[in-house]
């Protein structure tokens, strides 16, 4: 890496060198102890993992596919997962057993990246940030792709130098290349973003060398991607395009259709704000600045030639132009795998402060602050405070699932007894009920969602019973109180058994309906 200017005129000496490197190990295992932290309260699954658990417990593949798949999640992470629930368990250690392990190993990469890329205060501050991200700490326990996504990123960005520098690669290191293409989608939605970037950097590359033959083997490798994605594509990505929830889901975090220049101006200048927020975790003052710090890290990328924060700052370009098209949301979580590309540019910025002395110790102060943010949320760990997927709160003494509830459910269910479940409820009840043998008949309500017609109706159904239980899990909050007021005209509650997020109610239908 070709050193700025910056470090020709402010050398570091060893006793700084030997506390900046101390630092940037100490960060670095800071993050790992909390990503252990996080992974050792073993939550009960919610919600989105119910659902996760569910497909990778599928008798066949085949049923990972559209229409049979509940959520869109890579075929290749529901393989891995399922290969290692088949040899572990299917507990939540087991299942979380993946994204923990990539989170921990995005971080060490993380580290190694920084110091043979970076230079001076830099160095931990790019390794904090990464380490300290409360996002990031959350999803290392949570089933979900996100934090294997950060690895396969990284793993792109490996590649990119690998092949940047070399001036003619072999033929068996453009088959790996064009495996490694071949197969990330399956894994690893995202991977399209880095791929995209690979492959544009190192055709510009080729043309800037006269390189024919490189080009040839690169259009090569390019073919071999296009056609695994587009059959990808065809069989798993296609059936979600058109899907309602899905598209409503994520409707609000893009740009107006039809928006004029203006109002395009204005979101991405707050989406790119708020993409400090999370997931790096910065508070909303530091955010701005850590904004600033970026735009002036890549301009001092671009001028140095940093091939590294080059390609972080090109993936981040791209990711930003998808969000303004409306073609991928450039927000929050599903910006986790590009962690390290927006916390090494910021980095990369704060440290271009020329000179010594008190501009030196401004740089490790203005470090200092941007960190003080993410570190007081993570610490909370230290004191039994599991961080929530927002990386800017703790769970309320407690998290949704039902695992909790169901032991109680089990033990007080009769032959003949019914059990109908709130809609939210039906993942992580088919998750328990089956982890625990429980193998009891029950239905699942319908979603209407501001139409409470329909649940009223739906329970109505249930007048007569003599022992009904209603279950509720990731209840919205209004439709919960409407259930349990319209069941409280219904009958008689016999019997409840509650946990946060999660309850079950014993309820006996078969009286005449009391008006509310």
């Amino acid at each position: 890496m070709r050193k700025s200017a910056a470090l020709v005129h402010a050398p570091v000496g060893a006793r700084p060198q030997r506390a900046l490197l101390f630092a940037t190990a100490a960060l670095a295992a800071l993050g790992l102890l909390l990503r252990g932290l996080q992974y050792a309260f073993d939550q009960a699954l919610w919600f989105d993992e119910a659902r996760n658990a569910f497909e990778i417990l599928k008798p066949g593949w085949r049923e990972w596919l559209p229409p049979h798949v509940q959520q869109p999640v890579p075929i290749g992470f529901l393989l891995v997962e399922r290969g290692v629930a088949s040899v572990a368990s299917n507990s939540e250690w087991s299942l979380r057993a993946l994204p923990f392990a990539a989170s921990l190993a995005t971080l060490v990469v993380a580290a190694r990246l920084a110091r043979r890329h970076l230079e001076g205060v830099a160095v931990p501050l790019a390794v904090g940030l990464v380490a300290l991200s409360g996002p990031a700490i959350y999803f290392a326990a949570e089933l979900k792709p996100y934090a294997s996504d950060g690895l396969v990123f990284l793993g792109f960005a490996g590649l990119w130098l690998r092949f940047s520098t070399v001036e003619a690669p072999s033929a068996r290191a453009w088959a790996g290349l064009a495996l490694a293409g071949v197969l990330a989608p399956w894994f690893s939605y995202s991977a399209v973003f880095p791929m995209a970037v690979l492959g544009s950097l190192l055709f510009a590359e080729n043309i800037r060398r006269g390189d024919f033959r490189g080009g040839l083997a690169l259009i090569a490798v390019g073919t071999c991607w296009l056609v695994s994605f587009a059959f990808h594509y065809g069989i798993a990505i296609a059936a979600w395009r058109d899907t309602g929830w899905l598209n409503l889901h994520w409707q609000a975090t893009f740009p107006a259709a039809g928006a004029g220049l203006a109002v395009l101006a204005g979101w991405g200048f707050d989406a790119f704000v708020a993409a400090f927020r999370s997931p790096l975790g910065l508070g909303t003052g530091a955010a701005w600045v850590a904004a600033a710090a970026f735009v002036l890290g890549s301009l001092r990328a671009w001028r140095d030639g940093e091939r590294l924060l080059l390609f972080f700052v090109a993936c981040i370009a791209l990711v930003f132009a998808c969000g303004l098209l409306g073609l991928y949301p450039f927000e929050k979580r599903l910006l986790l795998f590009v962690l390290p590309a927006l916390a090494f540019p910021v980095a990369h910025g704060i440290a271009w402060l020329p000179g010594r002395g008190l501009r030196v110790l401004g740089a490790v102060a203005l470090a200092v602050w941007l960190l003080a943010h993410p570190a007081s949320m993570a610490l909370g760990l230290l004191d039994g405070r599991p961080i929530h997927g927002s990386g800017h709160t703790h769970f309320p003494g407690g998290y949704e699932g039902l695992r909790p509830v169901l032991p109680g459910l089990q033990a007080q269910w009769r032959q003949g007894d019914r059990i109908h479940l709130y809609h939210g409820a039906e993942p992580e009840f088919r998750y328990y009920a089956r982890r625990a043998g429980f193998d009891a008949p029950f239905t699942v309500g319908e979603r209407s969602v501001g139409a409470p017609e329909g649940y009223r109706a739906e329970l109505d159904a249930l007048a007569g019973e003599a022992r009904v239980w209603v279950v509720f899990a990731h209840p919205i909050p209004a439709e919960r109180k409407l259930f349990l007021e319209h069941l409280d005209t219904m009958g008689e509650r016999l019997d409840s058994i509650t946990s946060p997020l999660a309850d079950a109610h014993l309820y006996d239908l078969r009286g005449t309906p009391r008006q509310p």
